[in-house]
């Protein structure tokens, strides 16, 4: 019963876990563990501080120094995000018993989220000596070494810690996106910082794991915020490629600013709703939007969540797919409130949650009647996802796919079967045609299921390269997680010298692999053909990092761009060139022409 009423607690189903707790109350009135958790109730769900004292007392009078009150206090604050409280209760265990292990531990964990890492590693050393075999607090341990020679980079608003090789990659463009969305998302939501913003970029999974959860797990997670402090997992790590870190980070960021703005006191739906929001905000490659199977979940399985509902979205989510749409429906949600009341009212609910006040009823006092809302905005989303191929036949195929087109012209499972057959065939013009008309009923589409996917491999067939092109930049505009497209618009932009599309291809490929000496190269050579030399450099620079196969030729690149500026740096990669590369003719044109050398050759 006292984990029923833990979880109930940690699903922000408060109404339930006061009647689980009354309920244990009927076995055991003076259970401590009974009052440690209907002060957390009193904390979360009313922002009474004076209730949650007197349960915390009334849990101490059958023994004044039990600390597990506290422990348990602290323990499910955290888990609701309130870490500052969290870890004063496990020091006031602490207090109460010096030797409790599971406060200390507990405490180690709220001191990392809340950015004392030295702190939290002095205390790591210190459970290690009174018990070897604490897993976590050993875990710590390697994970302090491994990141003691981290490369850390300060600035006013960020403390920015990651691998030193990471840092030469990404690492200033990781900056130079958190100062972007400081700039604009403080004053959207009138955020002031406090303390610099702490971002940590973790090189593998489980690294990632011990610095954010305290043990292995969360496989999946590309980052967490706690509030200042964000941990990341590094784009070189296993899941390379497969996400976007920069839109990543982000969300993440926008968590920082939100809850922060809220004092931790939002529900998960509103907070990850908001951060899904920006990212489409700032660019629409970004974030979720509707796609083929969050159509079904909302249309034909019902799926969708009352928004007075929202937390158990996320919370009694049955499987990931359930996850994925409580994420889009969140930031559907957030969309809606800000079309239909404005964003400063959805700034009003914020500052209320900051008071204490729960979220209906700050919905409620900000924006209306939240049986009203629920209503509105359910007849909204359910229209976005009628909306969403609403002239197709979304039937399964039950003939042939030429027999199905002879019923229904606008059946997608067959328009789909016919330009799979046509492309294996090699019938290119009638697999275009068969795409286009996928592409005609679903113009939103971004992922495998869109007709875009199709039409540039049967564009790619008939030897059309600037309609290919043109296809995959419709797609990648849309879907910033799709490298092997992005790759092969890179190639299509390089070879028809379209430096300025260029650019923009390279750059989203980074934003994906930064590790990809091939994203690099194509920046590196946009901004030489466009006449940007200082834009060049650190590109041309990160691909000595990467350890490309020709690193002669970047070193004579950085000598050519650097010559007027730094000729001193210049020289020296100038040498680096001749010495990779004796005979490289241009380099030694380049030295002959080198100021002083140029006079001693005569």
């Amino acid at each position: 019963m006292r984990k029923s009423a833990e979880h109930e607690l940690w699903a922000e189903q408060y109404t339930a876990a006061s009647t689980t707790l009354d309920a244990l109350a009927q076995t055991n009135a003076r259970c401590p563990e009974l009052w440690a958790y209907r002060s957390v109730v009193a904390t979360l769900s009313a922002n009474d501080e004076s209730r949650a004292q007197e349960c915390r007392e009334t849990g101490l009078k059958a023994w004044a120094e039990n600390p597990v009150v506290d422990y348990l206090i602290g323990k499910c604050l955290s888990k609701a995000y309130r870490f500052t409280e969290g870890a004063q209760h496990q020091q006031r265990a602490l207090e109460l018993a010096p030797g409790y292990a599971l406060a200390k531990m507990q405490l180690c964990h709220d001191l990392m989220r809340l950015g004392h890492t030295e702190e939290a590693w002095q205390l790591a050393a210190k459970i290690r000596e009174n018990d070897a075999y604490q897993t976590q607090a050993h875990n710590l341990g390697l994970l302090e070494r491994e990141m003691s020679g981290y490369h850390v980079e300060r600035t006013p608003d960020f403390i920015l810690r990651l691998p030193v090789r990471d840092w030469q990659v990404y690492g200033p463009r990781a900056l130079e996106l958190l100062t972007l969305a400081k700039q604009k998302l403080a004053a959207k939501y009138g955020w002031r910082s406090e303390k610099p913003v702490l971002v940590e970029f973790l090189p593998t999974q489980q690294d990632f794991a011990i610095r954010t959860f305290g043990s292995l797990g969360g496989q999946g997670l590309l980052g967490v915020c706690f509030g200042t402090v964000i941990t990341m997992n590094s784009p070189g790590s296993l899941a390379a490629g497969r996400s976007n870190w920069e839109s990543t980070l982000w969300h993440e960021f926008t968590h920082v600013v939100t809850l922060s703005v809220t004092r931790n006191r939002m529900p998960r739906w509103l907070s990850e709703g908001l951060s899904v929001y920006e990212e489409r905000c700032q660019d629409p490659a970004w974030g979720m939007r509707m796609n083929e199977e969050f159509r079904q979940m909302i249309l034909e399985k019902n799926a969708a969540t009352p928004l007075g509902e929202m937390s158990s979205a996320f919370l009694n989510a049955k499987d990931g797919d359930a996850i994925m749409l409580a994420y889009l429906q969140s930031s559907m949600a957030v969309e809606w409130m800000v079309q239909m009341y404005g964003m400063e009212k959805l700034r009003k609910v914020m500052s209320q949650l900051a008071e204490g006040k729960r979220i209906n009823a700050a919905l409620e006092d900000c924006m209306a009647p939240l049986p009203e809302m629920e209503g509105k905005f359910k007849t909204w989303f359910l229209a976005k996802a009628e909306a969403y191929g609403k002239a197709a036949d979304w039937g399964k195929l039950a003939a042939e796919p030429e027999e199905q087109l002879k019923e229904s012209p606008h059946h997608l499972a067959a328009l789909r079967a016919k330009a799979v057959q046509m492309l294996e065939e090699k019938q290119w013009d009638a697999a275009s045609d068969y795409a286009r008309r996928v592409v005609k009923l679903l113009p939103d589409a971004c992922g495998i299921e869109s007709g875009e996917w199709l039409l540039a491999r049967a564009e790619r067939g008939r030897g059309n390269e600037a309609a290919e092109a043109d296809v995959l930049r419709t797609l990648t505009e849309r879907n910033a997680e799709a490298l092997p497209l992005l790759q092969r618009l890179q190639e299509l932009d390089e070879k028809a010298e379209r430096w300025v599309q260029l650019r923009q291809t390279a750059g989203r490929a980074f934003s994906l692999q930064p590790f990809l000496p091939a994203a690099s190269q194509g920046l590196a050579l946009a901004a030489v053909k466009q006449a940007l030399p200082k834009e060049a450099v650190p590109h041309y620079q990160r691909l000595l990092t990467l350890g490309v196969a020709q690193p002669a030729v970047v070193h004579y690149e950085l000598a050519r761009l650097q010559a007027e500026e730094q000729p001193a740096v210049a020289k020296r990669h100038l040498l680096d060139a001749l010495a990779l590369a004796p005979r490289y003719q241009k380099a030694l044109q380049l030295l002959a022409e080198w100021p002083g050398v140029k006079q001693g050759l005569k």
